[in-house]
């Protein structure tokens, strides 16, 4: 049982242990009391029927996973402002704990300041430099280089250099991928570079962006 479920089933017990209370409680209230537990039990069942049902679909999918072999050059890849990803694992993959892609970054490329509400997002530098900007810092990563950015931490990263970068990019948990989907452009299997981004590719991730929980910052000139 991984910790996923071990948190699930935690606050399982503890909506049991709520509801057998309450259900004390009721036997020996007063009738002005009973209408207020009354609602408060049904509220708990409700919880503990939901909850059961969350934990029973992960159950099921855990069940379904099979594991994940990418070839070289496999896997959905779109473009993004500019940039390629090629995803590796989705949260259909993993039940939804991380997601992870391929990212190619072409000289200028990479995202405005933004901040994450939802995921931590971790980043392996394999080819050349990427720079990456953590509130007020700033640092050149070469390949090797492994950054992880906390949920709720300002960051980001651009391609400073001449020539193109490429480094793994993971989220935890997943489901960030989908903004991806739904704002970026579809380009073949084994594609190294992407559509320059227009005013409307961005508008659109901009819009997107909040309903996943995403702040973008565009920096003030």
């Amino acid at each position: 049982m991984d910790a996923a479920e071990k948190h699930l089933r935690r606050k399982l017990r503890d909506l049991r242990v709520s509801h057998s209370g309450t259900r004390r409680a009721l036997e020996t209230a007063g009738e002005g009391r009973k209408r207020t537990l009354r609602v408060k039990l049904e509220e708990v069942k409700s919880a503990i029927k939901e909850l059961e049902g969350q934990i029973e679909l992960f159950v099921q999918r855990q069940k379904m996973l099979k594991p994940i072999i990418m070839k070289p050059g496999e896997g959905r890849t779109i473009g993004v402002v500019g940039d390629v990803y090629r995803f590796l694992a989705t949260a259909e993959d993993t039940a939804g704990r991380y997601a992870m892609w391929e990212a190619i970054v072409p000289p200028g490329g990479g995202p405005p300041p933004h901040v994450h509400s939802r995921e931590e997002e971790g980043f392996f530098v394999l080819d050349g430099e990427i720079t990456f900007h953590l509130g007020d810092e700033r640092f050149v990563a070469g390949a090797g280089t492994f950054a992880n950015m906390p949920v709720g931490s300002l960051h980001c990263f651009k391609n400073e250099s001449g020539k193109t970068a490429r480094m793994l990019i993971s989220v935890a948990p997943a489901g960030l991928e989908q903004m991806f989907f739904e704002v970026g452009q579809p380009i073949e299997q084994g594609a190294t570079s992407a559509p320059k981004p227009t005013k409307a590719d961005i508008e659109k991730l901009m819009a997107a962006a909040p309903r996943y929980g995403i702040e973008i910052r565009v920096p003030k000139h």
